[in-house]
Protein backbone atom coordinates (compact mmCIF):
# COMPACT_ATOMS: atom_id res chain seq x y z
CA UNK A 1 0.00 0.00 0.00
CA UNK A 2 1.06 3.53 -1.05
CA UNK A 3 0.83 6.37 1.89
CA UNK A 4 1.12 10.03 0.73
CA UNK A 5 2.39 12.71 2.87
CA UNK A 6 -0.19 15.14 4.36
CA UNK A 7 0.48 17.91 2.10
CA UNK A 8 -0.15 15.66 -1.34
CA UNK A 9 -3.56 15.62 -0.57
CA UNK A 10 -5.70 18.41 -2.20
CA UNK A 11 -7.33 19.28 0.76
CA UNK A 12 -8.15 18.58 4.15
CA UNK A 13 -11.61 16.38 3.08
CA UNK A 14 -9.93 13.79 1.39
CA UNK A 15 -8.49 12.72 4.86
CA UNK A 16 -10.32 9.98 6.21
CA UNK A 17 -12.10 11.42 9.51
CA UNK A 18 -14.68 8.54 9.81
CA UNK A 19 -13.92 6.47 12.42
CA UNK A 20 -12.20 3.19 11.43
CA UNK A 21 -12.39 -0.44 12.59
CA UNK A 22 -11.22 -0.83 16.19
CA UNK A 23 -11.49 1.01 19.03
CA UNK A 24 -11.26 5.26 19.30
CA UNK A 25 -7.42 6.01 20.10
CA UNK A 26 -6.81 9.12 21.97
CA UNK A 27 -4.61 9.89 18.89
CA UNK A 28 -6.87 9.49 16.91
CA UNK A 29 -9.98 11.33 18.37
CA UNK A 30 -7.63 14.11 18.48
CA UNK A 31 -6.50 14.17 14.96
CA UNK A 32 -10.04 14.54 13.94
CA UNK A 33 -11.33 17.05 16.22
CA UNK A 34 -8.70 18.94 14.97
CA UNK A 35 -9.55 18.21 11.52
CA UNK A 36 -13.13 18.81 12.17
CA UNK A 37 -12.19 22.24 14.00
CA UNK A 38 -10.21 23.42 11.17
CA UNK A 39 -13.35 22.77 8.70
CA UNK A 40 -15.66 24.31 11.11
CA UNK A 41 -13.12 27.49 11.35
CA UNK A 42 -12.98 27.79 7.84
CA UNK A 43 -16.78 27.33 6.80
CA UNK A 44 -17.20 30.17 9.44
CA UNK A 45 -14.51 32.45 7.80
CA UNK A 46 -16.38 31.72 4.66
CA UNK A 47 -19.88 32.54 5.92
CA UNK A 48 -18.78 35.71 7.12
CA UNK A 49 -17.40 36.62 3.76
CA UNK A 50 -20.63 35.50 1.98
CA UNK A 51 -22.80 37.52 4.48
CA UNK A 52 -20.54 40.87 4.11
CA UNK A 53 -20.75 39.92 0.27
CA UNK A 54 -24.84 39.69 0.51
CA UNK A 55 -24.70 43.01 2.69
CA UNK A 56 -22.73 45.07 0.15
CA UNK A 57 -24.53 43.54 -2.87
CA UNK A 58 -27.97 44.79 -1.02
CA UNK A 59 -26.58 48.33 -0.20
CA UNK A 60 -25.33 49.00 -3.92
CA UNK A 61 -28.54 47.93 -5.37
CA UNK A 62 -29.88 50.08 -3.52
CA UNK A 63 -27.85 53.10 -4.29
CA UNK A 64 -28.38 51.82 -8.39
CA UNK A 65 -32.59 52.10 -7.57
CA UNK A 66 -32.08 55.65 -5.47
CA UNK A 67 -29.96 56.96 -8.37
CA UNK A 68 -32.42 55.86 -11.45
CA UNK A 69 -35.03 57.31 -9.38
CA UNK A 70 -33.02 60.62 -9.44
CA UNK A 71 -32.51 60.30 -13.12
CA UNK A 72 -35.85 59.87 -13.70
CA UNK A 73 -37.15 62.48 -11.82
CA UNK A 74 -34.80 65.20 -13.17
CA UNK A 75 -35.60 64.08 -17.03
CA UNK A 76 -38.25 66.03 -18.82
CA UNK A 77 -40.96 64.34 -19.98
CA UNK A 78 -41.41 63.15 -23.86
CA UNK A 79 -42.98 65.66 -25.85
CA UNK A 80 -46.55 65.25 -27.03
CA UNK A 81 -46.94 65.96 -30.79
CA UNK A 82 -48.68 69.12 -30.92
CA UNK A 83 -52.11 69.65 -31.94
CA UNK A 84 -52.35 71.39 -34.88
CA UNK A 85 -53.88 75.14 -34.64
CA UNK A 86 -58.08 75.56 -35.56
CA UNK A 87 -56.70 77.67 -38.72
CA UNK A 88 -54.87 74.99 -40.44
CA UNK A 89 -56.95 71.92 -40.21
CA UNK A 90 -54.59 69.82 -43.27
CA UNK A 91 -50.60 69.78 -43.73
CA UNK A 92 -50.06 71.85 -46.98
CA UNK A 93 -48.29 69.57 -49.58
CA UNK A 94 -45.84 69.75 -51.29
CA UNK A 95 -45.98 69.02 -54.94
CA UNK A 96 -43.00 68.17 -57.22
CA UNK A 97 -42.56 67.13 -60.53
CA UNK A 98 -39.76 65.06 -61.84
CA UNK A 99 -38.51 65.04 -65.79
CA UNK A 100 -37.40 62.19 -66.96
Amino acid sequence: MITRKLHAHKGMRRIKTSPTPGPLTERRGLLQLHLLATEKENLQKKHNWLCSQLEHTEHRLAEIIQEMHAIEQRMEPPERPRLHSATQTRPVLRKTHLTY
